[in-house]
């Protein structure tokens, strides 16, 4: 039979279709008809049938197998995988993690009372499809003596880094790109992996693979702190079951349910952060005074579970002495929304405390609710809330103000965004206003806190109480 007749006569075949038609036939005719027929019936078929025929001969080449030795019906654990005929040994190999090896070498190595081995051949490439034949045993013994081809040292090397990096940040320890790469080099020294280097593209390409990026560090803790972590957390449920059970118990709506917290503000607030040109050597920033950037003031809004903003905004001034003098106050902007105070530091104290109650809580909140404040000194001394039996006060437990303290889990940060916008547009601009001067604080205030109480605003609030 000539190969190169059915090579030529098949594509003239597939183009005329019927109108085709053989000078003489003979076996490459036959084959030619049988193969367009062939290709006809998977072109307009709707459907397949596979027929797969499966052999178990196979020439036994592993010395010392026990054909006697019992056998069992376990599978494989693993995907299956298929292999390339003209794929070598080094290839196909990678297909094997380490623990897969030593996995099946250990299942081979099993023996039984009598010393002989438990599982022949058969009973191991029944449990283990992925093996092609029992060869591999062989190949697998040489490379587990050399801790696996360079690829599985590689990879070895990786997880190895990881966890030792997350190890690392689970106890808030710092880690740089010099300790990623000195980590590798040591690993790459206990696996004889020669020619290994610890380079910058290696390191990148391990931070890119794990999500690992450079922060900034926010907090810093002691180890004392996160050894508590567990009594912190513990505390914090036990708070919000107790609270639970206070609403329930006392059959309290949402609008009785409110939280409240100081929040203290620089006179100018400037951002930390800017577009620029990449590699110069400093990033600086525009600001109107420097002793504003250091003197502050404090805000004490209120919301409850209803999502939505209780009563005006509580502002306490830095004043001089911590009095406003007459002429001072004829001369203050007067906001509907902003109850006004001052101390000589900008702070509120425990003195304030009663103020703000009587000014800016009581006559805005239901006869009686309860009222969710955190630790602070000046706001726990049970004999400030005696005077005011409608008020119910709940101490929300130290150290856990930033897992359930609705103001530090979404509010807060909503509403100090809003005071930096307004800054940044005036230096920006370069309008020729005075942020720092008193009157333009309690406009900003009375703005952003009118804005806070915005229809929009309402789903956020309540998404921040527990």
């Amino acid at each position: 039979m000539s190969a190169s007749s059915v090579v030529s006569l098949l594509p003239q075949r597939l183009l005329k279709g019927t109108d085709f038609q053989y000078n003489e036939q003979s076996k490459e005719t036959d084959l030619v008809e049988h193969l367009y027929t062939t290709i006809q019936n998977f072109v307009t078929c709707s459907s397949y049938t596979f027929e797969n025929n499966d052999t178990l001969d196979h020439e036994d080449t592993f010395d010392s197998l026990s054909e006697d030795a019992s056998e069992d019906g376990e599978t494989d654990e693993e995907t299956d995988a298929t292999f390339p005929d003209d794929q070598d040994d080094k290839h196909i190999l990678n297909y094997f993690s380490l623990d897969y090896m030593k996995k099946v070498l250990d299942y081979y190595a099993e023996v039984d009372e009598n010393g002989k081995r438990k599982h022949s051949w058969r009973s191991i490439s029944r449990r283990f499809k992925k093996i092609p034949d029992s060869t591999y045993l062989t190949r697998f013994r040489k490379y587990i003596e050399h801790n696996g081809n360079k690829q599985q040292k590689l990879n070895s090397i990786d997880q190895y880094v990881f966890s030792l990096f997350e190890n690392a940040r689970e106890k808030s320890i710092s880690v740089h790109d010099i300790d990623l790469k000195r980590w590798a080099r040591q690993k790459a020294a206990e696996l004889s992996l020669d020619n290994f280097s610890a380079s910058d593209h290696r390191s990148c390409s391990f931070k890119q693979r794990h999500n690992i990026v450079s922060r900034k560090i926010t907090k810093l803790v002691t180890k004392h702190t996160l050894e508590n972590e567990t009594v912190i957390a513990k505390s914090a449920e036990q708070f919000v079951k107790h609270v639970r059970l206070q609403i329930q118990s006392h059959m309290l709506d949402p609008h009785q349910i409110i939280n409240t917290d100081r929040v203290g503000l620089h006179k100018e607030i400037h951002s930390t952060r800017t577009l620029s040109f990449g590699g110069e050597k400093n990033t600086f920033g525009l600001i109107k005074s420097k002793n504003a950037c250091t003197h502050s003031y404090t805000l004490q809004p209120s919301i409850n579970i209803a999502g939505e903003v209780v009563g005006p905004i509580f502002l306490c001034m830095q004043e001089s002495g911590g009095k406003m003098s007459d002429s001072v106050k004829k001369k203050t902007f007067q906001a509907t929304n902003v109850i006004l105070s001052c101390s000589q530091s900008g702070k509120l104290s425990s003195t304030h405390i009663p103020y703000w109650i009587e000014n800016a809580l009581l006559p805005y909140a239901p006869k009686n609710f309860l009222l969710l404040s955190d630790a602070w000194a000046g706001s726990r001394q049970d004999i400030i809330y005696k005077n005011y039996p409608s008020v119910t006060r709940l101490q929300i437990p130290q150290r856990t103000t930033d897992k359930i303290q609705p103001f530090d889990m979404f509010y807060n940060r909503q509403m100090k965004s809003l005071f930096r916008l307004a800054y940044d547009r005036v230096i920006l601009d370069q309008l020729p206003i005075s942020m720092a001067e008193r009157n333009n604080i309690i406009k900003l205030v009375s703005l952003c806190h009118s804005q806070m109480t915005a229809d929009i605003f309402h789903g956020l609030i309540k998404t921040s109480h527990v």
